[in-house]
């Protein structure tokens, strides 16, 4: 399995009541998303931020922890398999 998103490490700006600004932070600093967050409260918009940006870090963790897994096929492998699945476009 590889994912082919932009690379990381990510991070992100957020401007409560404006929007969410999502970028890789290599040499070129790559923008990755960009959210309006009307509505939303500053902890919300902030809390949302930090999970997107460290989306691609925890899709590398549960990749390389099922690929260890072997064969086994019990809840856990499951739900492992089935969040690299919403993440990568795959089927679980």
């Amino acid at each position: 399995m590889s994912a082919k998103h932009t690379p990381t490490p990510w991070d992100f700006t957020a401007e409560p009541g404006i929007g969410v600004y999502v970028h890789a932070t290599d040499e070129f600093t790559t923008d990755v998303a960009e959210m309006i967050c009307a509505g939303h409260s500053d902890e919300a918009v902030v809390a949302n931020a930090r999970l997107i940006a460290a989306a691609p870090e925890l899709l590398e963790f549960v990749m390389g922890w099922l690929d260890r897994q072997g064969t086994d096929n019990n809840y856990m492998t499951s739900k492992a398999r089935s969040a690299i699945a919403k993440a990568t476009g795959g089927k679980a």
